[in-house]
Parts: C-alpha cells; structure tokens; sequence
C-alpha cells in the first residue's frame, strides 16, 4: 500500500507527529486487544471517546456487508458479459463499472470500510480490503454498450449484470483536475470505475465522495480557463442535484473539504496562528499534492512549484482557505515523505488513456468528459426549461422579458376566482333557463342565438366552463372531481382545468324536452399529453362536439385563437389562447383548417359535426358510373386494387373484374378481383440469375370476392414493354408495379409454367388512367422546381439526410459532427455538404455570434479533425427547409445498464431545440431510440441502474411544448425499419414537425410485411389507450420483408484462415470448408487491423433483388468487405461454429469454451446458458438490430455470417441498414471499430427515404392547393 501522506502538523511538528502516531499506535493495539475480548463501553461513551481523541465517526454504528448468493469470485480469466476479449488492453487490465457496490474488511466479518481508508498506512496495517457490486464493462464510446431496446423478453437479471466479489482493492483513484472524472479502485485483475454504491453502504461512502468530489470541483475550476468568482462557482455549485449525497452540494461541502480539525486536538500546539497555519484544509492539499504528484512528478521541480502556486492563487481558492498559506514552507518534496510512488503515477496516467481513449485517437478523445461542452441555449428554450434540467445552461444572447411576479401573482388569484365564482355557479339549485323571442335565429326557429341561464346571458361562439363528468370515451368508469364548497379545500396552485372541461358554444336549441347547448370542446393544455409540461394559459381545440344541458355552464372565460404569426399573448394578458387542434388518438397537434363551416348558420355551423358525419358517411359505399366510392376514393371496374390478405404475410394485389354496385348508400359491396402474384415468391423456382424484383407482378388466373372493407387502396400495374424504364415507373411511387410473365396460379410449381403476358391481358379503367397521367404530369412539374435544404446537427455519417435526398427534391447543404472520422466519411460522400467537426453547443454560439456581428476571425472554432482549419461561414439562418436530427440517444437506451439521472447528454434535445428556435426550418425530423419515451425529467436515482420520479416522459413532453411554443404543429410514432425495406429489425421513435402554415406530413405507412409482436404503441398516462398512428396489421403492406439473403447473397465470400492449420482441428476446417463452398480463405494478420477485400469488387452473382439493385445502382471505389483481426482463439472459436442457422457457442467442443461458457459459477452459467453468443445469423431470417458493438460476446451477438466461418463485414453491415456499396466509411486509425459505429448509429437509408417521401407528398399538396388557387 502507498505510505500515508503528511499532514501539514507532520511537516511543520515532526517530532510532535511521530510521538502522537506513536501514541495512536498503542491506542489502536489496545483497541484490536479489545475486539478480540469484545468493546464493552456503551455505544454514547465509544462515541465520546472518539470526539476526545479527534476521531471523526464515519458511521453512526458498524455495519456489515452480507455476501450475495450471485456474487462470483474475480479471478484472471473472469471474463464480464459483452467485454470485448479481443481489445488492445495495453497491459491486459480491463477496465470495468462498478454499482451497487461496497468495501469492506473480510477480516473483521466483513466490516464495511470507507475508501479512505485506502489512503492511510496507519489505519489499514494488518488489515484487508475487499469489494462487490454489479459489473459491466466499461466503453470509452459510451454508445457501444448498446442503443437497441426491443428485447424486452430478456431476463431482468440478466439485463442488470453480474455480481462480483472483487479480490483484494489495492489503491483508490481521483483526478481532481477533471471535474467529470470518475472515481475509481483497481485490484490485481481490473480498474473499476465507481458509479452508485449499494444503499446500506449510501451513507458511509457519500461521507468520503462529497468531501473529494468538491475538491475535484475546486481544484478542476481553478485549473479552468478564466478566474471564476466565488458567486459563480457557488451558483453553479449548488445547481445540481448529485445523486450519491442526495441533495445539490453547498457551503457546508466546502467547510467540511477544507475544515480545521477539532480544535481539542490542537491545544498542545504552541499558538492559534500555528493552528490556522497547520491544520487548515489538510485534504485540500492532500489532493493538490497528489495532482502535483501525477501530472508534475514527486520530486521538487519548477514546474511542480509553478503548478501547486496555479492552483494557490486562484481566487476561488484563496477565498475558501480565508487568505491563510496552505504551505508554510514551500513545497518540495524534502517536506517528508515520497508523496506518491512513480509506479502509482504511470499507473494512473494509464488508466487515463484507457478511460479516455488516447488523444491519438480523435474519435474517442472528443468523447471524453472534459471536452463535453455546457449545453449552449437560446433565450426561450432556457426559459422553458427553467427548473426542468439538472444542468445549468448557457444561454447564448439577452433573456427575453419574462412576467414580473406581479404578473404572476395576479393570474395565480385570478385563476383561483375563476375557480371559487364557477364552482358556485355550478352549485347552484333549481337553475332559471330562458330565452327572449328576439334571440331566435328567425322567426319560428328553434335554433338560438343566445340563452339566459342563471344571471348570465350566453351567446354562439362563447368560450364556457362546465364541471368535468364522465368521459365515455376514454373511461367511464373514472369519477369525476368532487367541487368543493369550502374554498380553503381548494390547493394554492389548482387550476381551472382541474374541475371543469372547456368548450366553445356552436348554437342552442329550443326542443320539446327543454333547452339545450351544443358545444365543440377545447381540451386544456395540462389535459395533453403535455402534462405537466404545459401553458396554463394555452388550450386546444378538439374535433369532439356534445349536446350538454345549460344548467352545466358555470361562467365564461376569455379565449382568442392567435393569429398564424402568433406564439403565445404577451406578458401583461391574463386570458386563455388557442391555436393547435389536438387530437387525443394520434397525440397530434394540428393547424386550424379554415372551416367549410364559417359562415353558415345553426346548426351547419358545427365543423365537428361535419366531419363526424363524413366519417359516418365513409364507412359505407355509394353507387357512381362503373364503380363505387368508399373512403373517399373511386374504384372502378378493371382498378388494380391492394386488399387487405387474412393471413400472415403481405395484402393481395389484384384487377377488379366486378362489383355488385348498390342503388343506394351501402355497407355491403362485395367486388371479384382476380389475383397478381410476386415474383418475390417463385423464389424456389426461379432461375439462380432471375432477379426477385419486390415490383415484378404475374399474371395469374385465380380469382376471389372479397368485401369492400378489406380495399385498402388503388395501385397502378403496366406491361413491361409499356413503361419507358423501370426506375422511371417505380422510382418515385410505391404503388407502381410491371408484369411480364402469367402463371395459373399463385403458386406455380415450375418455372416453366410460365406464358408470356400480353398488353391485352391488362385493361385499364380509363378514368382512373387519366387521372393517374393527370397528376403525373402534376408531379413532373413540381418536382422541377428548387430542393429543399436540409440541415443536421447531429449528422454522424450523413445517413438519414441522404435518405431524405434520395426521396428527391431535397438536399442536405449543413451538417454537425463531433467525430472526425464521421465527418470525414460524410464529406467524402456528401461533398456538397458543408460539414462542422465540431460540438454543436459550440456551433450554435458561433452561429449566433456571427450572425450578429459579435464574431472575429481570431474566434471562429476550428475543424476538430485537425485543430487547424477553421470552420466554414455558418448556415443562414433563413436557408434551411428542413431539420433532421438523430440526437445523441444512448443515455435513453434500454440497453444502457446504468442510466443517470443527470446525465448531460440527454440535455443535447436543449441544443437541437435552439437550432429549431433560430432557424425555424418549415419542417423537423426527429429520431431517437423507443428508450426516449421514457425519459423523466427532474428524476432521481431509483437504484444503480434506473431512475425513477420526476415528470414521466418529461423528455417528449419538452419537445412537444418547445415546438408547439414556436407555432409547429407535432406528432410522434414508433416506427420499424424492417415496414420499409430494411433487412433488420430496428424499433425507433420518430416525431415530425411542421410551421402552421404548412401541411404536417403523415408518418409512412408500412410497405414491407414483418413479423414482428411489437405494436409500435405508445402508451401516455393521460391516455388509457395506445396511440398507433400508422396500420401496422399483417397482411396490409404490398412487400415481402427484405431478407439476410436478399440483401447479401451477392457479395463476395470468404472464410477466415485456421490459426492452427496443421492441427487437427485446423485439418478439419479445411476439409468443411471444401465441403460447403468454394469461396477463398484469407488469413487473419495480427498484424494488420483487418481481414478481407477491399477496393473494386467482384460480385458473387448479379443483383438478384430489388435490395441489391439498390445498393449497386453506382460502382464503388472501395467495397470495404472485411471484419476485424480477432485474436487467435476467437477466430478459432468462430471457425468451429456450425455453418448452421441459429449455431452458437453451445455448439463448441467444450476445451474451446470461454471461461463465462464453461464456469458454473459464470453469468452465463448460472443464467442458464442463454443462447446467443457466437451466434449464426438465419439467412432467410433478419438481421438483429445493428448497434455500434458487434461482437461475438456483445448484447447483439448474432454476429456470424451465415454462408462463410467468419463474422459479418463492414460491407454487410452497412447493407443491414440500407448503405449503398458506393458509401465508403472512414476511419482515421483504420479502426473496424470506429466503422461500426459509424454504421450502427445511423438511420436506416430505407426509413430515411420513406419519412422523405412523406415530406414530399405534403410539399405537393400544398403545391396543388396553391396551383388550384392561382
């Protein structure tokens, strides 16, 4: 152990040191002499004892830590699930997380210890220490742990980790110049970073953290850039809210870190200034010398001196140690004692690299915490995030003006009149109703203008209050809220909205059982989902309207709908706003469409009704020339048709060749199509070279009746030799299809039943064919005009804006990176993109500054991917159509065992948000993991691994407000990659924004069949019921799922070389490698950081599917088709998986077992041997979600090629996202790693160009309403 440090009594008193260790020697001998014959002094008089003697007591009374049935002995070859085995440890330590941990004593029963003790040679002679907790492996690229949530049928244990009980902890490490650097033990086997301790060890070890942890914030910001002042440091101090102490640290952290001990122990010195002088702040210079030690060496140098006298005369340190000289002499290292081991030193440097990624390494550097920016916000998004995000911001331009309290005070008693005069309007008895006959629409009519109930007179369009009762449609059985008649029931903060509904009066009605009030209902904002999250003041319009008896109004209020360039009412107005419908279903909030309503008289004058009577009418089918309409859409005799299929798999396509067509309204229309089969299902009898294209139909003569509810929409079908080329008849349409060939059947058993189709075979509804032809011309004319600007500023490699490009008229012109091999690989490929290798917090200063003219040349940033080039003119602030964003999302991730409460990245959405608020983009695209939905704003820690409280989906709640507080209408889905080409399944949340002036697009409907249990719900708690925007029913969508197969089949195939050739086990790798293929074998060079073919590639076949046409429809200059150099033994170990669908490790020989397969008292073991690692991909099944961490160990393991022995390449694993094979990634190491994360952090290409699509088809409405106008 290394030798205690001195104190400042050892420099300046030896000889008066070394008689009080002496005399606490002896004390400590008597003391382990009489635990051994057991302390019989009363706990108080033990206690006082301790005050006498100076002891602090660390505890209020000894516990102990009760070995857990799960923990597993640390040993050499212990080996954590998902570490990686085949990473450049450097010295072969691995570095791990450590929760739910403890220290303790084994030699006294297991005693728990404070880390101080670690630190102490006097304290710890003849004693050890011991460790627990959950373990994980610790990722430099936090995002490697895993971004994928959808196994959620995984073992909750097994998801939390591994117990361990650690070996001996030999040291305990702190760098106090990094604010975010973690605390960490290390043992003889592994580094251990300590996260959250096990809560019956909470409050001994909060004792030592909070006295080092503010230290560390001490000593980092004096190391800072700047001179703090103390007012700022305090106020920044105190703004968050640690988890660990449970509480925001304050004064009395930094009175304790730099206290005077007990004075009763000083009075032998010779005078009060020797006192001040000695024992002020004794851990305070305890953790400057070990900082000097670490970064300075232990010897007395000048730049040691120069060092310690930088941290000495910062102000902030100068006014916590009350101006008094921490180093009575100067500091050199002749003051006593080594005080600190060169071994510890270069040890902890190490580790360091380790934790942080070399500085050689870009990519991990710009990862490591001290190079994590404050998030940078405009004025309004701090104003809205006021008191919800543990972080404080920095706002980048002038607050804008806020309500003064008073402002605030008189709308709080205002709302709290509103509430006391309407609950007693509402219960009020034997309530007066009446009407003039002057309020009568007209003579005679039993429609009215006004109504007279109570004292008030109402009148059509009044916004009224009416008590919350029972809502049918959500749950009828919830009761509704009492109203209390006591006023002092009544809380401080109620709001209207909590005992009453809003709605607007449409007309009233004069009818044989009385009067009655016809009213279209708002829903108040807090009603939303917005929650709590809300503008008191804001209310919503609904497309929901009742008849309700007027003895239910209880008063009226103020409400006006804003104008479009409206936000919000100015500070000094008190009434209620509206601007948004909102609808409960979707949780959408919508424009306010100009009414077909307005103008017209009671009871027309209801829009609510109108559109219910148009759903109504929908549902049923009406007679026209040939055809019938339902749903708003004409069908016709010989329409090519999709319709609904009652089994698993893909909808019918087919020709309708008749309707029964009704003489009146109808529910019952059945039709007869005859059926179109796809190509994509001859696959067993197609020719090796035929390709499966998803828009090749045949003809076939099967028919079948099918009723008119199952049509699900009308599609186009032409003769091959009738369309001037395919990628011009399919290329911007889903539903355009080809035939070439008819079959009997729909499934033929030879290919050479096949006829050649005639152009006769297919008529046409001429109509529906002019139509179509009408607004292709349409189409032409508007996609000729100028593409929409993309802008992403959070791009990673580009992918989801080259998705949206590749949906047309559109074009991706700025981009935000932080990596530089990112944002060299999008450059590469985007070059008219321009790109910044830079913090978007950073950016977004820059471009403000520069757009106000508060810039210099000297403070534009530079690139990050060389720290020389300065960054290129910011975008304008007018220049971009659309914001596209896949923001940071691992702290969100399912898959991210230890989530943290105040996790800075999950404060990224306030920077995306500022973007939003300074560009205002006409359209926003959003994309997170599904774990994004239950991000709680204001949560604390629940236990190591979770957090819990605070406003649930606070995180979603934000961006809804944010947006809907800059005039966007909002809506959100889950969306599945796989429903849109994308050969993997890949759940991701989605929302999408548009200005209220634009056409919010629709989210895609699926066009690709998958079998997937996930519903793609998403479940408010406002809500009982789920929200699914998109049909997402099988048997709906016109494609088969894109396989494995179907999207690598044509690659090049290659096996990995034996390690051991001339072993047997090599002998018999050849042999099976002979056996199943005749693909090259190429050996894995340790020597070099992969293995496989690089450049211009020969393919294995021609495309054979709509998949691989994509991917190939420009050459490429590198086909990247190589995986990482593994080490010997795991190459050996995936040489000998079966080349077998589903294969995994439980399928080795047993003497090539890793030690977590073969040990019972493994993770692995002891969970049952869960199935997976090494595993062997299906090729005629799906690819696991593809995360930045594919290894054969990781959380997605299914990482094993399904034709070759040797793990998926780079090139298929951008395949599984849509890549095409002309995208070349970039990595300035030449790091498969770095590639993998490139790839598995992107959005899906097919998803991309689908959510583009709709972008499109929203732009062309509007364009088509606008041409209609003109």
């Amino acid at each position: 152990m290394p030798p205690r440090r001195p104190s400042a009594f050892d420099v300046s008193f030896p000889e008066e040191a070394e008689q009080e260790r002496r005399a606490q020697a002896q004390a400590q001998a008597q003391k382990r002499k009489a635990g051994a014959q057991g302390d019989t002094r009363p706990a108080k008089k033990q206690n006082q004892d301790d005050k006498r003697t100076g002891r602090r007591s660390t505890a209020a009374a000894s516990a102990y830590y009760t070995p857990h049935p799960g923990d597993i002995l640390e040993q050499q070859h212990t080996h954590i699930f998902g570490e990686d085995p085949d990473a450049d440890d450097g010295d072969g330590i691995p570095v791990r997380v450590l929760t739910d941990f403890v220290l303790f004593d084994p030699t006294r029963t297991n005693e728990l210890v404070s880390p101080a003790l670690l630190e102490s040679v006097d304290e710890v002679e003849g004693r050890q220490f011991e460790g627990a907790g959950v373990v994980a492996p610790y990722y430099v690229n936090e995002e490697d742990e895993g971004l994928e949530d959808d196994d959620e049928d995984d073992d909750e244990d097994e998801e939390r980790g591994m117990r361990l009980r650690l070996s001996a902890v030999l040291a305990v490490y702190i760098d106090y110049s990094k604010l975010d650097d973690p605390f960490y033990i290390t043992t003889l086997h592994a580094w251990y970073i300590l996260r959250m301790p096990s809560p019956h060890y909470r409050k001994l070890y909060a004792e030592y953290y909070r006295v080092h942890k503010t230290l560390q914030w001490l000593i980092s910001t004096a190391l800072a850039a700047g001179q703090t002042r103390y007012d700022d440091f305090m106020e920044e101090f105190g703004a968050v809210h640690d988890e660990i102490i449970g509480r925001r640290f304050d004064v009395r952290d930094i009175n304790d870190a730099v206290r005077i001990p007990d004075p009763v122990r000083c009075f032998s010195l010779r005078s009060l200034t020797n006192i001040l002088c000695i024992y002020q702040a004794p851990q305070l210079r305890f953790a400057i010398d070990t900082l000097a030690d670490n970064l300075k060496g232990p010897d007395d140098t000048p730049e040691r001196r120069t060092f310690v006298s930088r941290v000495l005369s910062h102000p902030l340190i100068s006014r916590v140690l009350g101006g008094t000289n921490l180093y009575p002499q100067a500091p050199s290292s002749s003051q006593g004692p080594s005080r600190s081991q060169p071994q510890k030193r270069s040890t902890l440097t190490r580790l360091q690299e380790r934790l942080q990624g070399s500085t050689a390494n870009r990519d991990l550097a710009v990862l490591r915490p001290e190079q994590q920016n404050p998030t940078h916000v405009t004025p309004l998004i701090s104003v809205l995030a006021a008191g919800l995000f543990r972080e404080q911001l920095i706002v980048v331009g002038p607050k804008p003006a806020q309500p003064s309290r008073a402002v605030l005070r008189r709308r709080r008693e205002r709302e709290r009149q509103t509430i006391i005069r309407s609950i007693a309007v509402a219960l009020r008895e034997n309530v007066r109703v009446s009407a003039i006959r002057q309020w009568q629409l007209e003579r005679g009519s039993e429609y009215l203008t006004k109504l007279k109930v109570g004292d008030i007179v109402y009148e059509i369009g009044d916004v009224v209050i009416v008590p919350i009762g029972s809502d049918d449609a959500e749950d009828p059985d919830k009761p509704a809220p009492d109203l209390p008649s006591d006023p002092d029931e009544i809380p401080q903060n109620a709001l209207v909205a909590d005992y009453f509904w809003f709605a607007q009066i449409m007309y009233f009605q004069d009818t044989d059982r009385g009067y009655a009030v016809h009213v279209r209902w708002f829903e108040h904002s807090s009603k939303t989902v917005l929650g709590d999250i809300s503008d008191p003041q804001e209310l919503f319009l609904t497309n929901i309207c009742d008849g309700i008896r007027p003895q239910t109004l209880s008063g009226k209020v103020e409400a006006v709908e804003l104008e479009q360039d409206q936000t919000a009412l100015s500070n000094d107005e008190d009434h209620y706003y509206y601007k948004f419908i909102y609808s409960k279903q979707g949780a959408s909030f919508t424009t306010i469409p100009s009414s077909p309503t307005d103008g017209l008289r009671p009871p027309d004058n209801c829009y609510s009704c109108l559109l219910s009577s148009q759903t109504k009418a929908n549902e049923q089918g009406y007679p026209i020339p040939n055809g019938v309409v339902y749903r708003g859409v004409n069908y016709h005799i010989d329409d090519f048709v999709f319709v609904k299929s009652p089994c698993d798999g893909p909808c019918h396509i087919g020709q309708i060749t008749s309707i029964a067509i009704p003489k009146r309204a109808s529910t019952d229309v059945p039709l007869t199509i005859c059926l179109l089969g796809l190509f994509t299902s001859l696959a067993s009898i197609l020719p090796s070279n035929e390709e499966r294209d998803e828009r090749h139909l045949f003809l076939t003569d099967e028919k079948k009746t099918v009723q008119m509810q199952d049509l699900l929409q009308i599609c186009h079908v032409a003769h091959y030799d009738n369309i001037p080329s395919r990628d011009y008849w399919c290329g911007t349409n889903t539903d355009h299809f080809y035939v070439k060939y008819h079959f009997p059947t729909l499934s033929p058993s030879s290919w050479n039943q096949r006829k050649a189709a005639q152009s006769l075979q297919l008529p046409v509804c001429e109509t529906c064919f002019n139509d179509m032809q009408i607004k292709q011309a349409q189409w032409e004319m508007f996609a000729g005009g100028p593409p929409m600007h993309i802008f992403d500023p959070f791009a990673g490699v580009g992918a989801f804006g080259l998705g949206m490009e590749m949906a047309g008229g559109m074009k991706t012109t700025h981009a935000i990176e932080i990596s530089p091999s990112a944002a060299i690989t999008l450059k590469t490929n985007m070059p008219d993109t321009v790109v910044y290798n830079q913090c978007a917090n950073t950016v977004l200063q820059y471009t403000i500054k520069s757009q106000n003219g508060h810039l210099s040349r000297a403070e534009t940033p530079t690139q990050l991917y060389d720290d020389v080039t300065k960054l290129g003119p910011p975008p304008s602030l007018d220049a971009v159509d659309i914001m596209i964003a896949g923001f940071p999302c691992q702290p969100h991730s399912g898959l991210n065992m230890f989530q943290k409460a105040n996790d800075r990245k999950s404060n990224l959405i306030l920077n995306l948000l500022s973007w939003v608020d300074i560009m205002r983009p006409n359209y926003c695209v959003f994309e997170n993991v599904k774990g994004f939905l239950s991000f709680n704003l204001n949560s604390v820690q629940k236990d190591q691994y979770q957090t819990e409280g605070g406003i649930t989906m606070g995180g979603l709640k934000f961006v809804y407000r944010a947006l809907l507080a800059m005039n966007y209408q909002v809506h959100c889905a889950l969306l599945q990659g796989a429903h849109y080409g994308t050969p993997q399944t890949r759940v991701r949340f989605f929302l999408m924004a548009a200005k209220r002036s634009y056409i919010l697009p629709e989210m895609p409907a699926p066009t690709h069949d998958f079998p997937d249990a996930n519903k793609l719900a998403i479940k408010f708690s406002i809500s009982k019921h789920p929200i699914r925007p998109i049909l997402t029913e099988r048997g709906t969508a016109p494609f088969q799922a894109v396989t494995v197969d179907s999207a690598i089949s044509d690659l090049p195939r290659f096996h990995w070389k034996h390690p051991k050739p001339f072993s047997q086990s090599g002998l018999n790798h050849v042999r099976e490698v002979r056996r199943v293929s005749q693909a090259i074998t190429l050996e894995c060079d340790q020597s070099k950081p992969w293995v496989g073919i690089e450049g211009v590639p020969q393919y294995r076949t021609p495309p054979l599917t709509s998949f691989q046409h994509f991917c190939r429809q420009k050459p490429t200059p590198n086909i990247q088709h190589f995986t990482r150099t593994l080490k010997p033994l795991t190459v050996e170990r995936v040489l000998n998986i079966p080349l077998v669908a589903g294969a995994d490790y439980r399928d080795l020989r047993k003497e090539l077992w890793e030690w977590q397969f073969s040990d019972p008292n493994s993770a692995i073991a002891r969970g049952g041997f869960r199935p997976g690692l090494y595993g062997r991909i299906d090729k005629d099944g799906y690819f696991q979600t593809t995360v930045t961490n594919m290894e054969p160990t990781a959380k997605q393991s299914k990482v094993l090629n399904p034709y070759c022995h040797r793990t998926v390449t780079v090139r298929e694993l951008a395949r599984s996202q849509g890549f095409p094979d002309h995208f070349v990634f970039h990595s300035e190491n030449n790091s498969v790693l770095t590639m993998h994360r490139q790839i598995g952090n992107a959005v899906p290409l097919p998803l991309g160009i689908a959510l583009g699509r709709e972008i499109r088809k929203a732009q062309f409405q509007m364009w088509q309403n606008a041409t209609l106008a003109d």
